[in-house]
Formats: C-alpha cells, structure tokens, sequence
C-alpha cells in the first residue's frame, strides 16, 4: 500500500503551548492538501511515530483501522478517527477529507493525560 500523506513534524518541548494540554498537533498545511486518496475513508490505516530525541525515545502509536468515520454536520466532510491508549496516555488522531474529491484536508494529533517528565 503506498501512502497518501508522509511527513515529519518538529514541535519545541520548551513553549508554554507545548505544555498546555491537550497537546494537538497539525500534519497538514491548509494550503497544500494531500494526494487524493484512491480509496475510501474507512480503509485508511494510520502509521504514527512519536519521538523524543532527547531522550532516544520513541512510540508507535499507530492503528491498522479506524474506530469511528462520521461525516461533519455542517461542513458535510468525512472525519476518521483513530485511536490508541498506552500506559493511560490517549492519543487520538483525527483526518479529514473533503467532500466530493476525498483529499485529505488535515490531520491532527491530540494526545491527553500525558505526563511529561523534566
């Protein structure tokens, strides 16, 4: 399967925004919205990596299927969430994909109850 969205995304750990929770993370810019997916919302899968390079550390928090795909009320376009829960730290990634084309038009990383050591 080849990917229709791949990109690193750096975020300073020393702001006051990094530490305010929750803890999101935007991977695609407004203006350029990815390849068009060649297939449905519902048969995405999610490969996540998030790395601490400080510390040498790294998580997977991907999934292999989405735990929900609803349409957004107003805006008529397709959200598909994921989900995964590790050592009770949440991650939950949401992609969006526009009406009509399927684009993908975001995708955004929020993660909760994460502790973050100094």
């Amino acid at each position: 399967m080849a990917p229709l969205l791949s990109r690193v995304v750096e975020t300073p750990a020393s702001s006051p925004w990094f530490l305010g929770s929750p803890f999101r993370v935007e991977a695609v810019e407004c203006k350029k919205p990815a390849a068009e997916a060649a297939l449905s919302p519902a048969e995405l899968e999610l490969s996540w990596v998030v790395v601490d390079p400080a510390r040498g550390r790294a998580v997977n928090v991907s999934s292999r299927r989405a735990v929900a795909v609803d349409r957004h009320w107003y805006t008529g376009e397709t959200l598909v969430r994921f989900a995964v829960v590790l050592g009770g730290c949440k991650f939950e990634t949401t992609v969006t994909c526009s009406e009509g084309a399927g684009n993908i038009s975001e995708v955004s990383l929020a993660v909760q109850d994460a502790v973050v050591l100094r």
